[in-house]
């Protein structure tokens, strides 16, 4: 990564509260976006790659990584293009005409992932995902199925959330375009003003608890960092991610998945529920279904004793140290 971008991305990791663990490494992709990634752990330890959730840094890992590296994994941590302190191929530019739909789909994303693991000359890898990355991980199955070892999928689904969307089928085919017409069709000072408005100035966490998206255990001050976060994040990219994010499906691939997989499931998730979990770990092969009760889409951090439990019993019976 040449100086000027390394210079513009640690300034931009000032800035960025959505970064826990500063990210001290760099490739390049073909279309000439910077990934910023680092790792946890030993240097001789199994690799696990961590996908994060649409417009996630790296808040979601906040209680699952540092036991993967405690536990002896490796553990690679990176940010998407255009997400906190990695770089989009190019500036969006007006109404974000600057850069095509096709540099922010889920299979882009997962070719970063692997540009990364070549770059490094990582042989083998599990994946896990959380989220939209769940919908990363099984792309970098597709992508790299000679190296992918396990995939862990913890509330997160297969395919575009919308058809699952609080279990009313196609209400999200409604909402999604709805919004990204509100960024594309704005003055791009207004669409960045109501922007940040809305994360500085709602209370996203309590909203979050309103819709359902996480339950009454989810601690405010955990989602600090992913609402400082958002409040600095460019809505064009955020839109383009929405359009990635709502094309893509792994449904085809999944009878097809020669690995073991971990599905992990909030009970009361309307994002990602239990039904998608169960429909996953039916089709896949060798997969093997957790259900937290009472956990909704931030199971991770409303009940990482019981998450952080099931990973490591998992991947210490199929993807051990």
């Amino acid at each position: 990564m040449h100086e000027a971008a390394a210079r513009a991305s640690e300034r931009d990791a000032e800035l960025d509260p959505g970064v826990i663990w500063p990210k001290d490494r760099w490739v390049r992709t073909d279309d000439g976006a910077d990934i910023a990634y680092t790792f946890l752990g030993p240097d001789n330890g199994p690799v696990i790659a961590l996908c994060s959730g649409f417009l996630c840094p790296d808040t979601w890992w906040a209680a699952l990584a540092p036991v993967l590296a405690d536990a002896g994994y490796r553990v690679l941590l990176f940010h998407y293009r255009g997400t906190a302190v990695s770089r989009p191929p190019r500036q969006p530019g007006w109404h974000g005409r600057g850069i095509g739909r096709d540099a922010f789909t889920i299979p882009r994303f997962a070719a970063d992932l692997e540009a990364i693991v070549e770059g490094e000359s990582i042989s083998s890898l599990a994946v896990a995902g959380h989220s939209m990355g769940s919908q990363v991980a099984l792309e970098a199955y597709r992508l790299m199925p000679e190296r992918v070892r396990a995939i862990l999928s913890l509330t997160g689904p297969y395919a575009s959330p919308v058809h699952t969307l609080y279990g009313v089928d196609y209400l999200g085919l409604l909402l999604y375009p709805l919004a990204q017409a509100a960024v594309y069709l704005s003055a791009p000072p207004v669409v960045r003003a109501l922007w940040r408005f809305g994360w500085q100035r709602l209370p996203i966490a309590r909203l979050g608890k309103l819709v359902r998206a996480l339950g009454p255990r989810m601690d405010p001050e955990a989602m600090r960092s992913y609402v400082e976060h958002g409040a600095v994040s460019d809505p064009y990219i955020a839109a383009l991610t929405t359009s990635g994010m709502h094309a893509h499906s792994a449904e085809d691939l999944l009878p097809l998945v020669d690995v073991p997989v971990l599905v992990v499931a909030g009970g009361k998730d309307p994002f990602s529920p239990p039904s998608l979990g169960r429909t996953m770990a039916e089709r896949i092969p060798d997969a093997v279904l957790r259900v937290a009760p009472l956990g909704t889409h931030g199971t991770m951090l409303e009940y990482p004793e019981s998450v952080n439990g099931w990973v490591l019993d998992f991947l210490e019976a199929r993807y051990p140290v």
